[in-house]
This record gives C-alpha cells, sequence and structure tokens, in this order.
C-alpha cells in the first residue's frame, strides 16, 4: 500500500516590511517538520528579497494566489500565539485609517520577545474579586443605566466628564474601576487605559483595593522587557480578564473583550509620537466597533473629537 503524500500547507505571512507597496501578506510552504506548530498568530523567519526577515502568521489554508513556487517558511520562532485575531484585525484597521502600515502598527501591539520569560512557568493570577461596586459613576445622569448594560454585556458607548472634586484626588479612577468591576461582574473583560505612570500608579491602587492584588496586569514601558512580557502573556494566554496599562495598552490580547475606557482622553501622551502616529482614543473607538464591547471616554475636558463620536 502506498502512502499518499499530505497535501500543502500554506501560511500567509504578514512579513516585517514597512514599504506601503509590500503592506499585505505573503504566502509561504509549512514544511512538515513545523505542521505541528505553525498557527495564526505565532512568530516566523521567512526569506524575503533575499533576507531572513521576521513576521507574523495570518492564517492558514491549502491553496494560494500566488504565481510561481512557493518559498518555505525558515523556521518557526516560538509556537506561542501572540498576535491573536482581534488584534491582527485591530491593527489592520489602524494602519488603514492612518494611511500607515501593518508592521508600523503590529510592533507597538505585540511587545519584543523575552525568550526565558516564555519559557518560564507561568505566574498564577487569582480571580479578581467581583463585588457591588456603585459610589461614584452613579452620581452621574445615565451612570446607573450604563453600569448595569456592561453586567449584561451591552456594548454601550459613554463620554463621562467628572467632577474634580468628586471624591477627592482619583474619583476618575474610582469611576473606572466601577465600571470594570460591572464588566467582569458578566463574565467579560476589560482594559483601563490611562496617559502616564501617575495615573497608572493611581488606577492600580484603586484596582488593588477593589479586586485585590495579582488578579490583573499592567502594561507600560516603564516596566521592563521581562515583565512587560510577562503580563502580555498573562492575557494573550487568558490567565486575566482585566489589563491595564498606557497607550499601547491598548491593543492588549484581553480575551472576551466586554470594555475599554479611557481617562483623560485629550492628554497628548495617548498621542503615538511614531509612524502612523495614532491616538489611543482613535483605537479604542475602532476596537470596540469591531470587538462589539463597551467604550467609556473620560476626561475633566471634553475634546472636540470626543463630542464627534
Amino acid at each position: 500500500m502506498t502512502e499518499t503524500a499530505a497535501p500543502p500547507l500554506v501560511a500567509r505571512v504578514a512579513v516585517d516590511v514597512s514599504l506601503p507597496h509590500l503592506d499585505r501578506p505573503f504566502d509561504y510552504l509549512v514544511p512538515e517538520a513545523a505542521r505541528g506548530v505553525v498557527a495564526p498568530g505565532v512568530r516566523v523567519r521567512v526569506r524575503f528579497a533575499g533576507r531572513l526577515r521576521d513576521g507574523y502568521v495570518l492564517g492558514l489554508s491549502d491553496t494560494s494566489d500566488a504565481e510561481g513556487q512557493l518559498r518555505p517558511l525558515e523556521r518557526v520562532i516560538s509556537p506561542e500565539v501572540v498576535l491573536t485575531g482581534p488584534v491582527a484585525r485591530l491593527c489592520r484597521a489602524v494602519a488603514d485609517h492612518y494611511a500607515g502600515t501593518f508592521s508600523d502598527v503590529v510592533r507597538m501591539a505585540v511587545p519584543a520577545r523575552h525568550a526565558s520569560t516564555e519559557a518560564a512557568q507561568p505566574v498564577g493570577h487569582p480571580a479578581p474579586r467581583v463585588a457591588p461596586l456603585a459610589a461614584v459613576l452613579p452620581l452621574y445622569r445615565g451612570g446607573r443605566g450604563y453600569l448595569d448594560a456592561l453586567a449584561d454585556g451591552r456594548p454601550l458607548r459613554a463620554a463621562w466628564t467628572p467632577v474634580p472634586v468628586c471624591d477627592g484626588v482619583g474619583a476618575w479612577a474610582s469611576g473606572l474601576v466601577e465600571a470594570a468591576g460591572a464588566t467582569l461582574s458578566g463574565g467579560r473583560g476589560a482594559l483601563l487605559i490611562v496617559p502616564d505612570a501617575d495615573a497608572l500608579a493611581v488606577l492600580e491602587a484603586r484596582c488593588v483595593d477593589a479586586f485585590g492584588a495579582g488578579s490583573f496586569v499592567t502594561l507600560s514601558a516603564e516596566l521592563g522587557p521581562a515583565a512587560r512580557y510577562r503580563a502580555f502573556l498573562a492575557a494573550a494566554r487568558g490567565g486575566v480578564r482585566l489589563v491595564l496599562g498606557t497607550r499601547n495598552a491598548v491593543y492588549a490580547p484581553v480575551r472576551d473583550l466586554g470594555l475599554i475606557a479611557l481617562w483623560d482622553e485629550g492628554n497628548d501622551s495617548l498621542a503615538e509620537p511614531r509612524a502612523p502616529y495614532q491616538h489611543a482614543r482613535e483605537v479604542a473607538a475602532l476596537r470596540a466597533a469591531q470587538e462589539r464591547c463597551a467604550l467609556l471616554i473620560a476626561g475633566h475636558a471634553r475634546t472636540a473629537e470626543t463630542q464627534a463620536l
């Protein structure tokens, strides 16, 4: 009896090239030895224009529209899925919205690989305490209804202008924590974005009080490569449902995302200084539409962009 050869497996790869005319996926053959580890979202190394370049697998197929013979993947850098489907679609939408390239956006969405952190035993994260939290948002018109909608999983959008002296410094953080608590109580994930490290420290302290230490992770450049990648993997692997962070954390791979909340939406620190110069507020709005999750944009003053929404 003769064995039938396995059908070819084709990987659609987003190659790390920032040239606009090459801003599209390219097809590569998956070698037999790599079939067990290649999956959408993993990092790979490919030969492109005579050079070895990194890339991400966007999808797999048994056919290709490319002309000529396909090159094989050089190797799988890691079997870890770091570019989830929703985040890949968001990167494409942001690149198109800002007339940029997928490669430029995905560099901000996925942190650099830290091999020893990836190979280490995952850190356990306790489930967040979910108790009724409703002291700040119900003081505002529609606040109670918004919390109820979050608990029910409805993708409502809201612009919130908190009074600075509501309960002293950090009243805004209490409101974001209440929104996250309602979302978590409904079984979905939440993503809270702030402009800088000072605001992140305030929000983190409120989340520790409300949900318990270790029940969430933070993502910011100040963490350093190992700690940041560890927090990123916790979200990508589904170990946590709540992520806090600064502007690039808006891409965090939170599973079953139910809420994106963004504080101080007019702050210049939320605008990326590198091409394609996206603003976290606009990225949050795009992501909320794509994933049909709730959106809360907050600040002591309202920008023209939020008013236009």
